[in-house]
């Protein structure tokens, strides 16, 4: 399989965990809405968790997810593939530093 196909399929399949992780600040409301069946999603009535999830996951899923990967994923493959050309090797802190770095910006 051609490199470049496969560092595409790789940034496809990451995205996907983008969008939830981008919603870590719901982590408390989804604790309460699985163990204590209270759904708190800002003034909406919601009466199941099925709902509360769709409302907070969902709702808003691809557009998280094409922004995330154009926003984060493609300038972190470019500066990774920018130190390649240059036969620079990364290590695995320097990417985490990266990667945090493109978050923060």
């Amino acid at each position: 399989m051609n490199i470049q196909l496969y560092k595409i399929i790789l940034n496809l399949i990451v995205g996907i965990f983008i969008p939830i992780v981008l919603k870590i600040r719901w982590l408390p409301n989804l604790f309460e809405a699985v163990f204590y069946g209270k759904y708190n999603y800002y003034d909406f009535q919601i009466n199941s968790l099925g709902e509360f999830l769709k409302e907070v996951y969902v709702r808003g899923f691809w557009l998280e997810y094409v922004l995330g990967i154009i926003l984060i994923l493609l300038p972190f493959q470019l500066i990774k593939d920018n130190f390649h050309r240059k036969n620079k090797s990364l290590l695995f802190f320097r990417k985490v530093q990266i990667l945090s770095g493109i978050l923060i910006g």
